[in-house]
């Protein structure tokens, strides 16, 4: 059955008549719609392919590397109190240790290492992570007093979620009450356009509902397509999805061969209103949707990324992270004389960082 969903989605204009500017408006930004719409269902497509490949290939793989990285840094513990190396050296390796250490305690989990961490630091590991802790404590204590406009109590604690979703959950409530104390206050702020949007959707609504009403069509299978049809429409209004009206509204001008009342520039105005505030939303589930999928690559702060790109830079991740597990390996069975390690501290050392932990 054709429906609208394989059809362009269009603001027509009467026959013979030119396309206003607040139609063109309308329509380019339906085209934009249209395309973050199909950039969100690639992404939701693509997750389980890319979830899959990530827990074959590239997640045991960092767990070699992070196992390797573990063995790379007690081996040059136990080398740090040899004979043969300068100062510099020394401080290059202490560096190394702590580093990387830290870097597999925090990513890993390899509390284990947390002694050989403490011994190349001047703040052992628990030290510095509840001090840092304390200052995200008090910044975030401090930003909540100021919404709430009280105290909190001393036992506050940002990574308690219960606690945080409780004065989340009062702040909430005090901006419920606000609106309550000024119930008009929010119809000040709107626009003219934001104002009248409910009935620019109403008018289309009604002509919809007069077209596809059930109860006036007599052959029983079209009544059983124009009941579903109702119930798209019904749920499309009650949601404000000027979106999903429209494009019923084009299933009924192009397949149903309906006449169908042009819109007027002034319901035109209103509904490109709302069709940014849809952009909106899905740029905003766009972002939920693939911000997880690139952290898995590592290209969350990259700040376009395609899902037709994901599965070859992850094939392109996959490659890198063998050839550094590859490094690793033959740097081990190289670093077993004082000489070896100082020629390695002067070439190779720097480019073996921890990897990032990503999904794991």
């Amino acid at each position: 059955m054709l429906t609208s969903r394989n059809l362009p989605l269009r603001i027509q204009a009467p026959v013979r008549e030119k396309r206003s500017p607040a139609r063109r408006q309308c329509n380019r930004m339906l085209g934009k719609l249209e395309k973050l719409r199909r950039e969100l269902a690639q992404w939701q497509a693509l997750k389980p392919r890319l979830e899959k490949q990530y827990h074959e290939e590239l997640g045991p793989l960092l767990q070699d590397i992070s196992c390797l990285h573990e063995q790379l840094v007690l081996h040059l513990d136990r080398f740090y109190a040899c004979r043969g190396f300068s100062r510099p050296e020394r401080e290059q390796m202490a560096r190394f240790i702590r580093d990387q250490s830290g870097e597999l305690i925090r990513r890993f989990g390899r509390n284990e290492l947390k002694p050989l961490y403490d011994r190349y630091s001047t703040i052992d590991f628990d030290t510095g992570v509840r001090e840092a802790r304390e200052f995200a404590n008090k910044l975030a204590r401090s930003l909540f007093e100021h919404e709430l406009g009280r105290v909190l109590d001393d036992g506050f604690d940002l990574c308690d979620p219960t606690m945080v979703e409780q004065l989340q959950a009062k702040r909430k409530q005090q901006q419920v009450e606000k609106t309550a104390r000024e119930p008009c206050a929010a119809i000040r702020r709107q626009t003219p356009e934001e104002a009248d949007i409910t009935p620019s959707l109403k008018a289309v609504y009604r002509q919809l509902i007069t077209i596809l009403h059930p109860d006036r069509e007599p052959d029983a299978r079209e009544r059983e397509r124009k009941t579903e049809l109702m119930q798209q429409l019904t749920s499309a209004y009650r949601a404000r999805d000027l979106l999903g009206l429209l494009e019923l509204q084009l299933a009924v001008v192009q397949v149903d061969q309906y006449p169908v009342k042009p819109l007027s520039g002034e319901h035109l105005k209103h509904f490109h209103t709302l069709l940014v505030r849809q952009q909106h939303e899905l740029e905003a589930e766009l972002q939920r949707v693939s911000l997880p999928l690139r952290r898995m690559v590592g290209l969350e702060h990259y700040p376009v990324v395609r899902p037709e790109q994901m599965l070859p830079l992850l094939a392109q991740t996959v490659l890198e992270y063998r050839q550094q597990r590859h490094a690793l390996e033959t740097a081990l069975a190289g670093l077993t004389t004082v000489r070896n390690i100082r020629a390695w501290l002067a070439d190779d050392a720097s480019s073996l960082s921890a990897p990032a932990s990503f999904l794991l």
